[in-house]
Order: C-alpha cells, then sequence, then structure tokens
C-alpha cells in the first residue's frame, strides 16, 4: 500500500512516523489493509448475517482517502495527530469503519493519511463517501479544531465561517414577505423540517382528495340508487290496476267452479232437481265430452256425481292452465317493463360516472401540480346537485349531509392546496439564495487557495 513505503515502488519506510487502526483487531498496517479488503469481499455474507436483504447497485468503490495536513511551523505529536483523525472520522460519520492511518514527515508540513473501508465490518451496507464535502463538514471541522487549540491558521476560512454564521438573504422574488423585510437563512434541521412539512402536506392532500372522490361517487350512487327506488314505485303503481284485474277474474273463476260442485250436491236429493242441474250445465257438460242423453233420460244419483266429477275434474285443469298462462304473461310484460327502466337508469349512471372520474383525475394531476382546478358546477355534485344546479335553484346542504361534508372537505382541501404552494414558493426561494451563496463561496475558495 502506498502510505506504508516511500514514494515510487521503494521497499524503504522512512517517511513513515506512525501507523494506526481503528476498529480492526489489529495494529499491523500490512496485515490490517488485507483484513479490510477481506471485509469489503465478504459484504454480501455480512448483510446476510445481519438479516439485510441483498439488492441495489453494486459498489466498484469500497474506500475513502483523506490527508490532514498541518502548518509548516506547527509539529504536532503522534497522539495530537490521532485526536485530531478520530475527531475528523466522527464528523464524517466514519468512528464505527475500518480505518487505516500513517504519518509522513517527507514534506515541510506534517500530514497524516487515512485509508476508510467504506464496507461496515457488521452489516456489510456501504457508507456514503462524502470525504470531498469541503463545504459542509471539512472547512467547518477545520475551522473548529483551530479554534480548539487556540490558533487560527486560515484567516479567509474564519472569516468566512464566521460571515455565514450572521449571514441573511435578502428576499429573492415576488414570492417573498411583502413588507421587504429580510429574512433568516434557514439552518439545515428547519429546512428538512419545512421539507418533512411538504411531504406531509401532499399525503394529506391527497388522503382529503381521495376521500372526497369517494364520497362524491358514493353520492351518485345514492342519487342513482334513489332513481330506482323512485321508478320502481312508479311502476307498481302503473301495474297494479291490470294485477288487480287479474287476481278478480281469477277469483271469479274460482268462485264458478266451486259454484258448480256446491250445486252438485242439492240437486242429488231429487230426480227434478237432479233434471233441472243437467239443464243449467247442459253447455259444460258437452264441453267436457259427457254423453248428455243418457242424463236427460232420468239419471241417477251415482250416475250424475260420476259424470260431474269428470266435468270438474277437467274444468280445474283447463282453468288452473289459464290461470297459469295468465300471470306468466303479466310477470313477463311487468319483468320486461322493469328491465328497459333499470337499463335507462344504469345508463345515464355510467354517464354520469365517465364525468366524475375524468374530473377527478384532472383534480389529482393538478393536485400533484399544486394548481387549483375550477370547476363551475361545483365538486362532483352528484346527480340531484347536478340537476338542481341546471334547474338555477339554490343548494344549501346541511352540515351533516352528504353535500355538507363534501363541501367541507372541498373547503380543506383548497386550504392545504394553498399551504402547499407557499411551501414550494418558499423553497424555490431558499433554493435560488443557496445557489448564489454558492457561487459566493467558490470565489472565497479560489481567493483561499491563491492564497495558500
Amino acid at each position: 500500500m502506498y502510505i506504508l513505503h516511500d514514494k515510487g515502488k521503494a521497499s524503504t519506510s522512512e517517511r513513515v512516523g506512525f501507523t494506526a487502526t481503528r476498529n480492526l483487531s489489529t495494529d499491523d498496517p500490512n496485515l490490517a489493509w488485507r483484513l479490510m479488503c477481506a471485509t469489503a469481499m465478504q459484504r454480501g455474507a455480512l448483510k446476510a448475517a445481519a438479516g439485510i436483504r441483498r439488492g441495489g447497485r453494486e459498489t466498484s468503490n469500497f474506500c475513502a482517502h483523506i490527508s490532514l495536513s498541518w502548518h509548516p511551523d506547527e509539529k504536532p505529536t503522534d497522539a495530537e495527530m490521532q485526536r485530531a483523525a478520530d475527531s475528523l472520522l466522527k464528523a464524517y460519520g466514519y468512528d464505527h469503519l475500518q480505518v487505516l492511518m500513517a504519518r509522513h514527515d517527507d514534506t515541510d508540513h506534517s500530514h497524516l493519511h487515512l485509508v476508510v473501508n467504506l464496507i461496515d465490518p457488521v452489516t456489510g451496507l456501504t457508507a456514503k463517501n462524502v470525504k470531498d464535502d469541503f463545504k459542509k463538514i471539512l472547512q467547518p471541522w477545520a475551522y473548529e479544531y483551530e479554534k480548539a487549540n487556540g490558533r487560527i491558521v486560515c484567516a479567509n476560512r474564519a472569516r468566512d465561517m464566521e460571515a455565514r454564521a450572521r449571514v441573511v438573504k435578502e428576499p429573492a422574488n415576488a414570492n417573498s414577505p411583502a413588507d421587504g423585510k429580510r429574512q433568516l437563512w434557514l439552518p439545515r434541521a428547519q429546512w428538512e423540517a419545512q421539507r418533512q412539512a411538504e411531504r406531509d402536506a401532499k399525503r394529506q392532500l391527497a388522503a382529503d382528495l381521495s376521500a372526497q372522490h369517494q364520497l362524491e361517487r358514493r353520492r351518485v350512487l345514492d342519487a342513482t340508487k334513489a332513481d330506482i327506488r323512485t321508478a320502481s314505485a312508479a311502476l307498481r303503481d302503473k301495474l297494479r290496476p291490470d294485477w288487480a284485474a287479474l287476481y278478480r277474474r281469477q277469483r271469479q273463476d274460482r268462485r264458478a267452479h266451486e259454484k258448480v260442485k256446491l250445486e252438485l250436491s242439492y240437486a242429488a236429493k231429487s230426480a227434478t232437481a237432479r233434471m233441472e242441474y243437467v239443464e243449467r250445465y247442459r253447455d259444460l257438460i258437452r264441453s267436457a265430452g259427457v254423453g248428455i242423453d243418457d242424463l236427460e233420460a232420468g239419471v241417477s244419483r251415482g250416475r250424475l256425481e260420476q259424470a260431474m266429477n269428470v266435468v270438474l275434474a277437467k274444468q280445474g285443469e283447463a282453468m288452473t292452465l289459464a290461470h297459469d298462462q295468465a300471470f306468466a304473461a303479466m310477470k313477463g310484460r311487468a319483468g320486461a317493463a322493469w328491465h328497459d327502466l333499470q337499463r335507462g337508469i344504469w345508463k345515464q349512471h355510467n354517464e354520469r360516472m365517465e364525468e366524475l372520474r375524468g374530473r377527478q383525475t384532472e383534480e389529482r394531476r393538478a393536485a400533484r401540480r399544486g394548481v387549483t382546478v375550477a370547476n363551475d358546477s361545483g365538486r362532483a355534485p352528484g346527480h340531484a346537485a347536478a340537476t338542481a344546479q341546471a334547474q338555477g335553484k339554490p343548494m344549501t346542504p346541511e352540515p351533516d349531509s352528504p353535500a355538507g361534508i363534501a363541501a367541507a372537505n372541498a373547503a380543506e382541501a383548497a386550504r392545504l392546496r394553498d399551504q402547499l404552494q407557499q411551501i414550494r414558493q418558499g423553497r424555490q426561494s431558499q433554493d435560488q439564495g443557496r445557489r448564489r451563496e454558492r457561487d459566493r463561496d467558490r470565489e472565497r475558495d479560489q481567493d483561499n487557495e491563491q492564497e495558500r
């Protein structure tokens, strides 16, 4: 390894002042870097042992190289260098990783090399390589390190860090406060909290919009069901006289049939009564196919009852068949009318639902873009509301009614959209301010490099 010997491919190591390790089971540098390589190659097994599912993009860069340099006038001890290295590793978030460090004294300024294995020795996960995060981590750490040691080596860095702590930003655009007051630059934690609030507002808006859309679809369905109930009642009222007439005719037929049976019992008492009975029901007896001549010659009681039982049985069968056919015809007529009625109502329902789904789709897209969609007819008012608006009637829904709940949800969704828009505008203003600050910091860094 380069840091363990002199420059080039020399086998000597005169420039190496000391070596040390972190989170390794050995202090031997030659064994330490081999253990680090073994950890990187066994990252899959480490993940499996830690219960972490394998996946994601394969990592090709497992190491980070960091160099700490001191001013030529400073002569830090080995212990001071290691304390500085430990502090920097903690600032980077690398204090739990395997590290090999080596001191070099082959230049005017003492410096310390650190080789960090980015593979976690416990979980096998790869840490983020932030060693080049000069502005956010290294510069603040170096400034605090110099203050702690009582000597500011880089005056420009100290000036920039102190100015950054006091910096305020001007309003970036028309979305900034209208009173023209200057606003403080948001710290990282507050900015993260604002972003989280924006994400929460988006999720809340999506949840409210989904609940409102579901309520709107339910209202349309309820209106359709109400239409079906109303139309069903009207159809029943329309067909009720026809059903009543059918039942009345069938009752009359059954009563006439029972009358013939009842009169037979009285006619059996005398020959005269039997002859009158035969004369009265001559047509009925002939229609049943019973010989009428034998009965006219003076029929006996047994012969009359036998013949009339045949007549009444045939009459009962014919009456039952006629009643069943009439009932089936009436039922088919009512079923056809009911089918046509439902088909028309559900066709109107599908048209209303198609229009509602299209409007709700546009509202969801607009909510994702942070735009409020204006709708002249209100927010999916449903069948009853659409009818009332078409007729020019005022709509004042009760707060506890479905329409009142939908109106309240719409107002809350509008409020959340306005809040989300304000958060987004403020974030855009801050992003513009950050870009201007980065440009100024880049110019300062260039000046610092020229001075060094």
